[in-house]
């Protein structure tokens, strides 16, 4: 992934540049954000890799309980999810610290569960309470494996970044 700070055009902010390889091809997706990402740079990556830990059962739960209502078999659910976990990863060189890298796969997954429970005509109940509910989850979700994944990308730049006394 690339940082780029863009300063030109009147949608000025960070750009995020992440490679996807198929096959012989390299291709790159844009990601544009208003702000810095919501990441706690004293937020210890192991503190944060329990959270992600704990939030991928809550995720598969969600994604199963979707699905079923939307009369797609788990075989078909858990396929997407292998997809888009692999397009959503981030290959770190091998050098770089090992937890960071695991919470930048299990971000991944989680992106993914979501992206499968939120596709389509989903209905997460018959109530609009139960659909705020679902939907919040969703959101939820997002933003945890967002601000995890921010935290582990903070702590393989600091490991490249010169201590300053």
């Amino acid at each position: 992934m690339l940082l780029v700070d863009d300063e030109i055009g009147e949608r000025a902010g960070p750009l995020a540049l992440v490679p996807h390889l198929d096959a012989d091809v390299c291709r790159w997706s844009v990601h544009r954000y208003a702000g810095p990402l919501p990441a706690d740079p004293s937020a210890p990556v192991g503190e944060v890799e329990y959270q992600l830990r704990q939030s991928v059962s809550e995720a598969a739960a969600l994604a199963t309980r979707v699905g079923s209502r939307a009369g797609n078999p788990p075989a078909d659910l858990r396929g997407s999810v292998r997809a888009l976990t692999l397009r959503n990863q981030v290959d770190l060189p091998p050098h770089d610290d090992a937890r960071a890298s695991r919470v930048i796969d299990t971000a991944a997954q989680i992106e993914a569960i979501v992206t499968v429970a939120g596709r389509g005509d989903v209905t997460f109940g018959a109530t609009s309470n139960e659909l705020l509910s679902g939907d919040g989850e969703l959101r939820r979700l997002v933003s945890l494996a967002r601000a995890a994944r921010g935290a582990a990308v903070n702590r393989v730049i600091s490991e490249y970044v010169p201590t300053i006394p």
